[in-house]
């Protein structure tokens, strides 16, 4: 998610609530633990590009 960070506040914003919408109660909890446990390595290329 950080690789949101290279795009505008107004899309960044419509992107997260596009993923968030189409998880699942258990997936949003997953997620969020996943972020919060500091040793995510992002997997998107999207994410690798803008965040290396």
């Amino acid at each position: 998610m950080s690789g949101l960070a290279a795009v505008d506040e107004e899309h960044r914003v419509v992107y997260f609530d596009l993923m968030m919408a189409a998880l699942g109660e258990a997936a949003q909890r997953e997620l969020h633990a996943m972020a919060r446990s500091g040793n995510y390595e992002f997997a998107s290329d999207f994410a690798k590009k803008y965040v290396a």
